[in-house]
């Protein structure tokens, strides 16, 4: 997370897109659900490619859209 707030308190705008968990053991014919957290300092339209590496499989690539409206709130470290 420090790493997020850092990238997102610089000069640029964007965001920032976490999976938790982000690694992990994944046993034959199981599921693990997947936190999808996004943190933001800009408004828009956000696409990217994300992807998937199991071992065993060929990687993953799905695509993800984003839109975010509205004001970003900002608040003070202090």
């Amino acid at each position: 997370i420090r790493k997020i707030a850092v990238v997102l308190s610089s000069k640029q705008k964007g965001l920032a897109v976490v999976f938790t968990p982000n690694e992990g053991v994944l046993h034959p014919h199981s599921e693990i659900p997947i936190t999808v957290t996004l943190y933001n300092n800009a408004c828009g339209k956000f696409d990217d490619v994300f992807k998937s590496k199991i071992k065993g499989l060929a990687p993953f690539e799905f695509p993800i859209s984003i839109r975010i409206d509205g004001s970003p709130i900002v608040i003070p470290e202090n």
